[in-house]
């Protein structure tokens, strides 16, 4: 029996033992009941009171920290729910900041890719001239320092650049440069089919034949040359190889004295010796290095113009023009375009050598992007500042008639000179003379050879009296 339902009888006056029994039995009981009710009814109610105060109590004891968890439940599910839309949020935020962030990174490196390229074309145009020739290089003359070498090293056939050492071969043996020649039907070429204008029986002097071989690099003039030598081709053509070992040119070997034969073969590096050698022969510069030249032989005038296109370019001397003192240019189809130079570009005197440049204009091309270069280098241009003075005082007449001791003397100096590796020490003495006389020539003082050979302005700049007095 629960305590309330108990307490509930025991306060409406029903006794629990006689509840079920007759009014009376009822009353009567009620009547002893009623007596002890004051007590009894406060204890009840005190019991009743704590009971439901404890109870009450207990519930919300229980049922508080239900509440609560349900609370807390909710605001965990409030805010496990806003969780993801925050981290949603966070996430495309962070994926902004990261997509500012590459893409200021992007424009960064691509302003620095932007300044390292042009940085990187600054260094490259100021290191590399951009020569397209197969094998090139730049020298500086008095010194022997290489500026600049591609392929150096590389064997290659050399066409007519061969008759620098052609012309070098004829110097040193000393013969009558006023011998009359002819060219005969064994100086024309059957191989090339090379074309020339010297006939077949044209008689030419010694000086004449060179001078055209150089400058216009007429083969026919360069056969009958090495034809006439003591011994003939085969001891001309051993004479040309001794005369290469002895100026240091190990890669280098010839088959003929006019460049046709494929198998003359040098490379860039042994053509700067042979350069420096033949640059150090007045003659030699004289007649490398004329524009053109009138050649009268019987009743026909032929007039013969410099291979060099560059050379036709320093009248008048200014700024934008060459100042050259040797050149020499050659073509076979194996060889390609060839090219070789000593001039003086921002004062500073440098040989130039160029090689198997395809294409016709390749080696001119080359030889302005070397000068714009060492100009760049130097920051300045003033190659024609410090040469067309000396240039316009020098005459413009060529060399007098060579005499046969004065080549013997110029080609002994000349082998030893390169054969150390130093600056020419010889002659400036014999070369004043020798303009002296030249000047006398062209005043008629002094007889000219048999064939009448008028000079077209010849090229001369500083190099040329540089070279005379020593350097």
């Amino acid at each position: 029996m629960s305590v309330q339902p108990f307490a509930i009888q025991l306060i409406l006056g029903v006794c629990p033992s006689c509840a079920a029994a007759s009014r009376e039995r009822h009353w009567a009981c009620g009547m002893q009941v009623q007596v002890q009710r004051p007590l009894v009814v406060t204890l009840v109610l005190g019991l009743l009171l704590c009971v439901n105060l404890s109870v009450a109590a207990g519930t919300r004891v229980v049922e508080h920290p239900r509440a609560s968890d349900m609370q807390d439940k909710s605001a965990s599910r409030a805010v496990s729910a806003s969780r993801p839309v925050a981290a949603s949020r966070e996430v495309a935020a962070s994926r902004e900041v990261a997509a500012s962030r590459e893409v200021a990174a992007s424009h960064a490196v691509a302003v620095l890719v932007s300044a390292g390229a042009s940085a990187t074309s600054a260094v490259t145009r100021m290191l590399d001239p951009g020569v397209r020739s197969a094998a090139a290089l730049i020298v500086d003359q008095r010194t022997g320092t290489s500026l600049y070498a591609k392929n150096d090293t590389q064997v290659l056939p050399i066409a007519s650049i061969t008759k620098l050492m052609t012309a070098l071969v004829v110097l040193d043996a000393g013969l009558p440069m006023d011998e009359q020649i002819a060219i005969a039907e064994s100086d024309v070429d059957r191989v090339k089919q090379s074309a020339s204008r010297l006939r077949v029986g044209t008689l030419l002097t010694r000086e004449t034949l060179l001078q055209l071989a150089l400058m216009a690099s007429e083969n026919r003039a360069a056969s009958a040359l090495s034809r006439v030598y003591p011994g003939g081709k085969p001891r001309f053509i051993a004479a040309m190889n001794r005369k290469a070992i002895a100026l240091g040119m190990q890669h280098t070997h010839f088959n003929d004295a006019t460049g046709l034969n494929s198998g003359n073969v040098s490379t860039a590096r042994d053509l700067v010796q042979l350069v420096r050698a033949a640059g150090l022969n007045p003659y030699i510069r004289a007649y490398t290095t004329s524009a053109s030249l009138d050649v009268t032989s019987g009743t026909r005038q032929l007039r013969f113009n410099n291979t060099n296109p560059l050379l036709r370019e320093q009248r008048p001397v200014n700024a934008s023009m060459w100042q050259i003192g040797l050149s020499k240019t050659g073509f076979i189809e194996e060889a390609g375009h060839c090219l070789v130079m000593r001039a003086l570009v921002a004062g500073q005197d440098v040989v130039i050598v160029l090689l198997n440049s395809q294409g016709k204009y390749t080696r001119i091309g080359d030889s302005n992007r070397v000068r714009q270069w060492l100009e760049r280098l130097h920051g300045r241009a003033d190659n024609v500042a410090t040469a067309a003075p000396t240039a316009a005082r020098t005459s413009r007449q060529p060399p007098e008639p060579i005499r046969p001791g004065a080549v013997a003397a110029a080609s002994s100096v000349t082998a030893a000179s390169v054969a150390v590796g130093a600056r020419a020490v010889a002659a400036p003495g014999d070369v004043r003379a020798a303009r002296r006389t030249a000047d006398r020539a062209a005043s008629g003082g002094v007889a000219r050879p048999s064939a009448s050979i008028r000079w077209s302005e010849p090229r001369r700049s500083s190099l040329d009296i540089e070279s005379a007095d020593g350097s």
